[in-house]
């Protein structure tokens, strides 16, 4: 790896050399094997460990178009998918970045709330551990603010909407997308300032996810997996409020969990472990152990 380092240094001292060594650099980024993928997001964090501010933000800004021919809403929710793997690789670039390149990314790229393409890349790089411990004070809590007020905004409407989970606002992209991004917040990025989480949102928090749960037993097929990563991402987002929930309130939405897996060792719903419950049920296993 050092030898590469050397090299990198000795062609920024020539633009020629430096223009087909960003191209190689950008290039393999989606290589697919994971040592080269490792080995080139090491040597894009040494450059932004090391470069001016200008230049670190103009190399984001190239990251980030080519992140955003990946963006699609049914990669977003997959692990292992490519959007996913480079929304990764791109976390752990920023992590070396300064603060005000971060912002840039933030209020720049991340802040769009027309663009369908932008929630979705916003939340793809939530999930993988958007650095928001870099971002200066005042937009990290605007950021926190707006994520917890888009969620209770979501609690909301779905109660107006009688209990019905529609398709997402053509701002959104994501079904979900303000459930799925504070999960994903609280659980990877280190945000703790749950202060502006009142005593309305618990409540309706707790009616949305049992109302989820039952209804998962009676959904089709074609409708379960979504359920499932709400869920899955709810079970994430309640253990990191524990502190403001009543006891009553666990017990009841444990025992809604508990009489769901009971219906599925019963035979009732065989695709239920095909669906992505497995993360947001560690976290509620932890707020139990923490019990």
């Amino acid at each position: 790896m050092q030898p590469l380092k050397t090299f990198m240094i000795s062609a920024v001292a020539s633009s020629a050399a430096w223009n087909e060594l960003e191209a190689f650099l950008l290039e393999n980024l989606f290589h697919p094997h994971f040592l080269c993928l490792e080995i080139i997001t090491e040597l894009w964090c040494f450059f932004m460990r090391y470069a001016e501010t200008e230049t670190s933000i103009n190399i984001v800004s190239q990251l980030f178009l080519l992140l955003k021919f990946l963006a699609s809403p049914e990669e977003v929710l997959v692990p292992l998918s490519t959007l996913r793997k480079v929304a990764r690789s791109l976390c752990i670039i920023l992590s070396y970045a300064s603060s005000a390149t971060v912002d840039q990314v933030y209020t720049c790229a991340l802040n769009d709330e027309n663009s369908s393409k932008s929630s979705i890349l916003h939340l793809a790089l939530l999930m993988e551990g958007f650095p928001f411990g870099s971002l200066s004070g005042g937009i990290k809590e605007l950021a926190v603010k707006k994520m917890f007020s888009s969620f209770a905004g979501y609690l909301e409407s779905y109660s107006k909407n009688h209990r019905a989970i529609n398709a997402p606002p053509s701002n959104w992209g994501v079904i979900g997308f303000p459930v799925h991004a504070l999960a994903s917040a609280l659980q990877r990025c280190e945000i703790k300032d749950d202060s502006i989480v009142d005593e309305k949102s618990i409540t309706a928090m707790f009616k949305f996810t049992i109302s989820l749960i039952n209804m998962y037993g009676t959904a089709p097929d074609s409708v379960k997996d979504h359920l499932a990563k709400h869920i899955s991402s709810m079970l994430d987002i309640i253990p990191n409020t524990r502190h403001l929930c009543a006891f009553s309130e666990m017990e009841k939405l444990t025992l809604q969990l508990h009489t769901l897996f009971l219906s599925f060792t019963s035979g009732s719903h065989p695709t239920l472990i095909d669906h992505d419950f497995s993360q947001g049920l560690v976290s509620w296993r932890d707020f139990w152990g923490w019990c």
